[in-house]
C-alpha cells in the first residue's frame, strides 16, 4: 500500500499518477491544492515507485506540477533492470547535441 499527501499553495492538483518503473499503474483525480490517497501497488519483481502530478502549471492543463524521487524496491536480490528503460535512455543520448558514438566512448 502506498500512502501519498499533496499540499501545494497555487498549483491545483488534477491528476496523481503512481509510477511502478516509469508505467503509470494507478491514477486518481483530484481538483484540489490538499489531497491525500492511497495506492495498492502490486510488485513482483524489483522496480521503482514514484509519484507525478499533474495540474494546471504555465498554462498548460496536464503539466508536470511535481514528480517525487524514486524509491527502489528490490525483490528477492534481483537488481532492477527494465529494458525500455535502457533503450529510452540511450536514444535520448544519441539525441543530444555533441553526442558521438565514436570510438573513444
Amino acid at each position: 500500500m502506498v500512502d501519498w499527501r499533496i499540499n501545494s499553495v497555487s498549483v491545483v492538483s488534477s491528476r496523481v499518477e503512481v509510477m511502478r518503473s516509469g508505467m503509470v499503474v494507478d491514477e486518481l483525480r483530484r481538483d484540489k491544492l490538499s489531497c491525500q490517497g492511497q495506492s495498492a501497488i502490486h510488485v513482483t519483481e524489483s522496480c521503482w515507485l514514484a509519484i507525478r502530478v499533474r495540474g494546471r502549471v504555465a498554462g498548460r492543463v496536464a503539466g508536470i506540477a511535481a514528480h517525487t524521487s524514486a524509491v527502489f524496491v528490490e525483490v528477492g536480490e534481483r537488481p532492477i533492470f527494465a529494458t525500455s528503460d535502457a533503450v529510452a535512455i540511450l536514444a535520448h543520448l544519441e539525441s543530444l547535441p555533441g553526442y558521438s558514438s565514436s570510438e573513444s566512448r
